[in-house]
């Protein structure tokens, strides 16, 4: 397809596959409830996909969505692309990761025109964001 998530699900998969036979734990987040709610649908097993609740921000329906066991620890794998609504500057993920470093890009075109570069990051060692500091107002039913 055009848009790129199928194989952009299907690498996610294979790096949490790999991460788990190393005895890694992992979870998947990205900067965008739209990316997000992409990867949840084609990701193989479809996990729960994370977004910007994993650092402190508003993330419209993940906000709802329990965070499954304690993610303190796991290598976090960011799936972001070139389209303005997914701009991350990465410095603002050194608080809660060790480290971060991409390692895979995929480049997507259609009819010979590029349509979208998505990037995946390992983000290493997460330390977690404390939930019960978060703005709440931002979750209220309106």
């Amino acid at each position: 397809l055009w848009s790129g998530w199928p194989e952009a699900g299907a690498r996610v998969g294979r790096l949490q596959a790999e991460l788990r036979a190393k005895g890694e734990d992992s979870f998947v987040f990205s900067p965008s409830y739209k990316i997000s709610a992409m990867l949840e649908f084609y990701v193989p097993g479809q996990p729960r996909i994370y977004s910007r609740d994993v650092f402190g921000h508003p993330a419209l329906q993940f906000d709802y969505m329990p965070i499954e066991g304690n993610l303190k620890g796991a290598t976090g794998i960011l799936v972001t692309d070139d389209r303005r609504e997914s701009e991350l500057p990465l410095e603002e993920l050194r608080p809660y990761f060790a480290s971060v470093e991409r390692v895979d890009t995929l480049e997507i075109s259609a009819f010979g025109r590029h349509t979208r570069r998505i990037d995946i990051y390992l983000c290493r060692d997460y330390r977690g964001y404390p939930r019960a500091l978060r703005n709440t107002k931002n979750l209220a039913v309106r």
